[in-house]
């Protein structure tokens, strides 16, 4: 959704031109629950189902509360809305319509500077730090920094899309354990169309400008320097990959750019002959027909849901299920049981041991003397409870 940004930053009227204070109207009031959701919650055995944030929700109602008011507040919570909507764009239209109402309206935009204080911002600092708050912040309920490393920023038709997160982990600047590969990360910015590139890394560009223009106004205004350093490293940090990886090669080849990205290179892996490294490598083009044709394609993407639930729910225990998917895909069933639960080995070498070997050790157990094909001696003991084979042990 384009929104019509002069049209938010015009006066509400002549003799208000920011309108009245709604901060109590339950509308405003109703911002903060619309973005943050409700969570599940547990209420002895029942259990009531959250809602995740209602972005289209919270759209709507900031646009209709701005067309009555000029609050930062409100503005920032459309910046919010936008920026999980529709991505870099809509985070470049949100924080021009911040940096816009503190430019234009400083004297009376909301929350008011304290006249008891010697005019003092605090209330307005507040508010538009949240869009890059200290690292390590106790509270951070908004997290600009963690959604817009997870905005798409290249759309390649071959290999799909690839976030900032994943720029970040692919070359080192972001420690994860299961990071991008850098060739295909590199190959997808490739692979996007011209057009796109350019427009995506022009709304960066047009973000780090409000960025500037919120300090400079501060700066001017109130002789406060604030530091938005988080925000702007990963928004330069954006704009770097595009220089670094859609702008670095000419696509008058787009064979050759999606080569680069589909080959897996198998020379890490010692235990390959030569040969069948050629083998892997040929196999693994990844056609862009929606189908997984080999080994190393299924790993390369269970790689990719992985980083993501790593990245967006830290707290998920799938990660370490696809990891130990990942680790076991190449081994039989014997190597899995002695992965997951070395104890159960002799179990299952026993319950899978054909019969006429399990007949001739029977045999061979028999007392001296017995008659051959006499059933083995059986000591009187009192029979032991049989245990299933809990291969979770």
């Amino acid at each position: 959704m384009q929104l019509n940004v002069a049209d938010l930053l015009k006066p509400v009227s002549e003799d208000s031109p920011c309108g009245s204070n709604l901060e109590y109207d339950p509308r405003f009031l109703q911002l903060d629950e619309l973005a943050e959701g409700v969570p599940e919650k547990q209420m002895g055995d029942s259990v009531i189902e959250g809602r995740d944030p209602d972005w289209n929700e919270l759209r709507k109602n900031s646009l209709e509360l701005l067309n009555e008011t000029k609050d930062l507040r409100i503005a920032l919570f459309l910046t919010l809305a936008e920026l999980n909507l529709d991505g870099l764009p809509g985070f470049d239209q949100g924080l021009q319509v911040l940096s816009g109402l503190l430019d234009n309206f400083w004297d009376k935009v909301y929350p008011e500077l304290d006249v008891e204080d010697n005019n003092d911002p605090q209330e307005r600092i507040n508010c538009v730090m949240s869009l890059s708050p200290e690292p390590g912040a106790y509270r951070d309920p908004m997290m600009f920094i963690q959604r817009l490393r997870n905005v798409p920023l290249c759309k390649s038709s071959n290999l799909g899309k690839f976030t900032l997160y994943d720029v970040l982990t692919s070359d080192g600047s972001l420690e994860s354990e299961n990071p991008a590969e850098l060739k295909l990360v590199r190959a997808a910015f490739l692979d996007t169309q011209p057009d796109f590139i350019e427009t995506y890394r022009n709304h960066a560009l047009g973000c780090i400008k409000s960025v500037e223009t919120m300090k400079k106004v501060f700066a001017e205004q109130a002789d406060d320097h604030l530091d938005f350093s988080l925000l702007l490293d990963s928004l330069n940090a954006i704009v770097k990959a595009y220089d670094d990886f859609a702008m670095s090669k000419s696509k008058s080849d787009p064979e050759e750019n999606l080569n680069e990205a589909d080959s897996i290179d198998e020379s890490e892996d010692a235990a390959l002959a030569d040969e069948e490294k050629k083998k892997a490598k040929s196999n693994s083009s990844y056609k862009g027909n929606g189908k997984i044709t080999n080994r190393q394609q299924a790993v390369a993407l269970l790689n990719k849901v992985s980083a993501y639930f790593e990245s967006a729910e830290p707290s998920s225990p799938a990660p370490y299920f696809i990891k130990r998917a990942i680790r076991t895909a190449g081994m039989n069933f014997m190597d899995i049981i002695s992965d997951i639960s070395p104890a159960g080995l002799d179990q299952a070498n026993t319950a899978l041991k054909p019969a006429e070997l399990i007949t001739s050790e029977i045999q061979n157990t028999n007392e001296p003397g017995a008659p051959a094909g006499a059933p083995a001696k059986e000591e009187n003991k009192e029979p032991e409870e049989e245990k299933a084979f809990n291969p979770f042990a």
